[in-house]
């Protein structure tokens, strides 16, 4: 029995030890500020790349959204419009992202909130907002007098993933 007690401080005296030892090298291996603040700044965004993609767009002082999209790898600005069915550009910006309707392509009647007016309906090969990407997308085309703006519809929207208004902002979040 004392030899059962005696090997149990011992084992406590050399835990001690050990502990402080340990800790005063963990204390000579920390990393230098500079290190520090290189981690902080990149543990955050390798988190959330590694758990989904997320886009936040803020409040325009006129209470819109407006993203900067990519059409076909040409960029082009538009309001996001929830309540529009599908990616409507003006005929300038389709012509940037390579899109060309002709005359007779516009057969497409559609109500805008400047009135009735005609679209040609063609096919983007992709648009992509930040690092979300949406391919083979239907896109109305109208004439520049008929839209002040072009618009991220809904067909484009819900594929990038889910949308919630965050304080002043427009989050999309696409989970993996």
């Amino acid at each position: 029995m004392r030899d059962t007690l005696i090997g149990i401080v011992a084992l406590g005296i050399i835990s001690v030890f050990a502990v402080k030892h340990l800790d005063q090298k963990a204390a000579s291996i920390t990393a230098t500020p500079q290190q520090d603040e290189q981690v902080m700044r990149t543990e955050p965004s390798y988190v959330a790349a590694a758990y989904a993609d997320i886009i936040r767009i803020p409040r325009a002082d006129n209470g819109h959204y407006y993203a900067d999209l990519a059409i076909n790898r040409r960029n082009v600005k538009v309001l996001v419009d929830t309540g529009a069915s599908i990616l409507a550009l003006r005929e300038s910006d389709a012509e940037l992202a390579g899109l060309y309707p002709r005359h007779n392509d516009f057969t497409q009647p559609i109500s805008t909130a400047n009135g009735q007016t005609m679209a040609a309906l063609m096919r983007a090969d992709e648009v992509e907002l930040g690092r979300l990407i949406v391919r083979d997308v239907d896109v109305f085309i109208l004439p520049d007098e008929s839209l002040a703006i072009s618009l991220l519809g809904m067909n484009v929207l819900s594929e990038l993933g889910s949308i919630t208004f965050d304080k002043n902002e427009l989050v999309i979040e696409r989970s993996l």
